[in-house]
């Protein structure tokens, strides 16, 4: 990697941008965790994984099939049980 590819990636607005919402994501992580339990938090964040899976099909257009139907709605209900 040349010092003219490491320039552009340090002066790049996306890039700036990704670590300003890494930021802000984490202080609101710190914030949630000091008001809820862990054991119940950390669970949460594989709500992630069906978020990434419908931003896939709405911006991709890639397929959802049932099994991947299936296994969202598996860990939906794991969340579920998990935050009683």
């Amino acid at each position: 990697m040349s010092i003219q590819q490491i320039n552009l990636i340090i002066k790049s607005p996306l890039i700036w941008a990704g670590l300003l919402l890494y930021g802000v994501a984490t202080l609101i992580w710190f914030k949630l965790l000091s008001s809820v339990q862990f054991s119940v938090l950390y669970p949460l964040q594989s709500i992630a994984y069906i978020v990434a899976m419908i931003a896939a099909w709405y911006f991709f257009d890639e397929n959802i099939s049932w099994t991947k139907i299936i296994g969202a709605l598996i860990i939906l209900i794991g969340v579920y049980i998990i935050s009683k």
